[in-house]
């Protein structure tokens, strides 16, 4: 082979590899850490190695991060597992949820102690059926639970606070804090919608009737309006879905302009509706409203929905670049696989990490923390605080406000239509 093609074949590949791969021989004796970065060299592990990497990035660069959940992931418990811990540390900056994972979130606080159990997943259903045992998966709980939680839901949707037209993030603030003052009450600890509601961490629901919370209004809403019922306080729950969408669009717009290093992340667990509310913002703010702004920078995705069947749930976020939801160079990871078997191990190394830098700031910087970042730029992304984005609602709205008004011409023309 002639030297002028060896040296254009060395200098192709060379432009075409990555990284050795090369496995880290395990001992028992490493981090983490370690075990995500070294010890899955290839295949689905090393996608799981690249979604670990993202997450940790958007954290450590101190990215606003936007999280969507779709299961059971209240009534099996597996919030608190990872979901909790991240909303008290400030990396979860608001969440898309469904209104079924708020109505199993209130188990625990009306029932004053768990009552969700393992359960065969090859069981007799018709033998649960018997026994009055509602099934999810794996897990299960007397039906009577379900009772329990309806009469308490339907109680909540007669105060005040929800007789009017509410986004859903308020919707659900107004139940976390009612389910807060509960588990205090009954020294239950505090579940997702409560938590949200002490870190003022906005809860969307792209599908607000697709949950027993709004089964719930439903009946109240039959009980005045079709049947003559006269409650104390007239039932006049509305979900505002116009501005519920508006408001999420002021989240992501405020997060691009006025906390972190003004970048925006996600991560998506599972798929669904609640995968599509938590991409929409960009293209809304861009395609509908003709304003101009960034998108999301950092997209990680664990599905087990085969990107052949071309759904909701399986696209991979590249996918989403060519709709404008995403930046044209983001970085992106779609993982095949069941999310519950990821992200605990995922937050368990992003914790692990946190807890050096709290120790290195009470030891080594005597909690000076301007040092530390100095000396450790990252674990300002690690130790920062919360972003607290339900409070901003109304400010982040007006900066859109304005960001919009400069568009008003072309927003008038978009109603034409010849």
């Amino acid at each position: 082979m002639e030297e002028n093609a060896k040296a254009e074949i060395e200098a192709l590949q060379k432009s075409l590899f990555g990284d050795v791969a090369k496995g880290l021989p395990l001992t028992g004796r490493e981090e983490i850490m370690e075990v995500l970065t070294k010890g899955h060299p290839a295949f689905g592990g090393k996608l799981f190695r690249k979604a670990y990497q993202l997450i940790r990035k958007a954290i450590a660069d101190n990215y606003t991060l936007f999280v969507s959940v779709a299961g059971p992931i209240t009534a099996s418990d597996y919030a608190r597992v990872w979901m909790i811990p991240f909303i008290e540390k400030g990396y979860i900056s608001a969440f898309v949820a469904s209104d079924a994972i708020s109505y199993h979130d209130a188990h625990d606080a009306v029932e004053g102690k768990r009552k969700m159990f393992d359960v065969d997943l090859y069981g007799d259903d018709g033998a649960y059926r018997d026994a009055q045992i509602i099934r999810i998966t794996d897990i299960g709980f007397p039906e009577e639970v379900l009772f329990n939680t309806d009469r308490f839901v339907s109680y909540l949707l007669t105060k005040p606070e929800f007789q009017a037209k509410l986004t859903t993030s308020e919707y659900r603030w107004n139940l976390g804090k009612y389910l807060y003052a509960l588990e205090e009450k009954r020294g239950v600890p505090h579940g997702l919608l409560a938590t949200a509601f002490k870190y003022d961490v906005p809860a969307y629901c792209p599908s607000p009737a697709d949950g027993s919370t709004f089964l719930n209004a439903m009946k109240l809403w039959v009980m005045q309006n079709r049947l003559g019922e006269k409650f104390e306080t007239p039932f006049r729950l509305e979900i505002d879905l116009a501005r519920d969408v508006y408001e999420c669009c002021a989240m992501h717009y405020w997060g691009q302009h006025l906390i972190g290093n003004k970048e925006l992340a996600y991560i998506v667990c599972g798929g669904g509706a609640v995968k599509n509310y938590l991409l929409q913002p960009e293209p809304a703010i861009e395609q509908i409203l003709l304003t101009p702004s960034k998108k999301y920078q950092i997209g990680v995705q664990m599905t087990t929905a085969p990107v052949t069947d071309g759904s909701l749930s399986s696209c991979w976020p590249s996918e989403a670049i060519s709709w404008g939801k995403l930046q044209k160079e983001a970085l992106t990871v779609s993982v095949p696989a069941d999310y519950t078997m990821m992200m605990s191990v995922i937050a368990h190394a992003i914790l692990k990490e946190r807890v050096i830098y709290e120790n290195l700031l009470k030891t080594e910087f005597k909690g000076d923390k301007e040092k530390l970042f100095a000396a450790y730029p990252e674990s300002k992304g690690f130790l920062r605080e919360p972003s607290r984005l339900f409070q901003k609602r109304e400010e982040a709205m007006v900066l859109l406000d304005r960001a919009v008004a400069e568009h008003m011409d072309e927003l008038r023309e978009s109603l034409n239509f010849e």
